[in-house]
């Protein structure tokens, strides 16, 4: 990355923490939670980032910062499809991330985070960088603006009315819906991340909810753009993504959730960031007690990858139950996951640890049936806000040269403000 592409990208952050006194008005101070004599480092973890709150300021109503660090390690021992054993260890920054967000002239909302390293040592590469990635389209998480058009105009039977255009996360399949600060698993399973892909495309999106329905409707570019700029604002000289969202939320907070992607493109799938033709995803998530529940299930279509073994139908689903051991501090997590294709290679599994460069040939983690069984014991210090995560994975995969499996233990630690 250029110096000058540097500056504009730390620019485009810090416009988000600057608002001039004029604009700012009167400050008032935000009340910090009471404590102890020497301070809650919990509470004050979790509300550290919001520096301005004042909801009777016209021009500026709040400005907050956040962030999240996450780091995590592997060792996997398992047989290639040769029948030879493989081992190794992995230690990964997986995630650094800084952002700021105001609340502004009552009605909008501005976000935008940037990624601030570059784990890549589980590869070939086996390089790590830190500060603004090299490559432009990976410099920004998010970078968006909402409208809060409910509360400008009404909401016309509506309870909330929103819009949004930029840089957005894509919620494909239950886990993509929660966020990495929050879910139980160290990785999302390999088939959520099939439909997923931690694909950050630029669209216009349109939130609304009635009572406990919810849902959105978006229309993405699914151009991966090749400057820091176009990571934002967009290209829209190739295909187009249509995503549909509906949720409904019953009376015991459990949550049914579809979602829906159909990817117009007669393009390269291989270099936008769908991937596949279309795919759908229903899944019902919940709570009782003690324990926690969900299950997903997904069916979609690869379409032309220029490859007839790793097109045509995927589908598979995911099963996920917790406890708490004790309420809100020490929580156990179990997760059952299979995918399958109608083609020889058409599933694929996660590249962290099982198809990293472990010294093994598992076919670059291609096949036509993947299992994999994961249990985990969670210890949350702060919440979600810092937790430190362990578990045991065990993955099969049936490819073209023979099967493979492994076992990976996990160790991880996350954070956020």
């Amino acid at each position: 990355m250029t110096q000058t592409n540097k500056l504009a990208t730390a620019a485009t952050v810090a416009v988000l923490g600057s608002a001039l006194p004029a604009l700012a008005g009167s400050t008032t101070p935000v009340e910090a939670p009471e404590s102890n004599p020497c301070g809650d480092w919990c509470d004050t973890l979790k509300g550290i980032g919001t520096v301005y709150k004042n909801g009777d300021n016209p021009y500026v109503q709040e400005l907050k910062f956040f962030g999240r660090y996450q780091w995590q390690s592997a060792h996997i021992d398992g047989n290639d499809v040769n029948g030879d054993d493989f081992n190794s260890s992995f230690a990964t920054h997986r995630r650094f991330r800084l952002g700021a967000q105001m609340k502004f002239a009552n009605y909008f909302k501005l976000k935008a985070n940037v990624n601030l390293v570059a784990d890549a040592k589980h590869t070939s590469a086996n390089s790590i960088n830190w500060g603004f990635p090299d490559v432009a389209s990976a410099v920004f998480d998010e970078a968006k603006l909402t409208f809060d058009a409910g509360k400008a105009f009404g909401t016309g039977g509506l309870d909330q009315l929103h819009f949004t255009y930029g840089r957005q996360k894509l919620k494909m399949s239950q886990e993509a819906h929660t966020s990495s600060k929050k879910i139980k698993t160290v990785e999302r399973s390999a088939l959520a991340n099939t439909i997923y892909r931690s694909a950050r495309p630029v669209g216009f999106t349109v939130d609304a909810a009635k009572g406990s329905w919810s849902g959105a409707f978006a229309v993405f570019s699914d151009q991966i753009a090749g400057t820091e700029w176009d990571s934002v604002i967009g290209e829209w000289s190739d295909g187009i993504g249509y995503y549909a969202n509906v949720t409904k939320t019953f009376s015991d907070d459990s949550e049914l959730l579809i979602d829906f992607l159909y990817h117009d493109d007669s393009g390269d799938a291989l270099v936008d960031w769908f991937g596949y033709d279309w795919a759908a995803s229903v899944a019902y998530a919940g709570d009782c007690g003690r324990w926690g529940y969900m299950a997903n299930a997904i069916v979609g279509d690869h379409g032309d990858l220029g490859n007839e073994d790793r097109e045509g139908l995927f589908y598979g689903a995911v099963l996920m139950g917790t406890y708490w051991i004790a309420q809100d501090s020490l929580e156990l997590v179990g997760q059952y996951q299979w995918q399958g294709s109608e083609e020889s290679e058409g599933v694929r599994t996660n590249s962290r640890y099982f198809r990293a460069d472990n010294g093994g040939d598992v076919n670059s983690g291609r096949g036509d049936s993947h299992h994999s069984l994961y249990a985990g014991l969670n210890w949350y210090l702060c919440g979600d806000n810092a937790k430190i995560m362990t578990g045991v994975e065990y993955q099969n995969l049936d490819t073209p040269d023979g099967d493979a499996d492994g076992t990976t233990l996990w160790l991880a630690f996350r954070t956020y403000f």
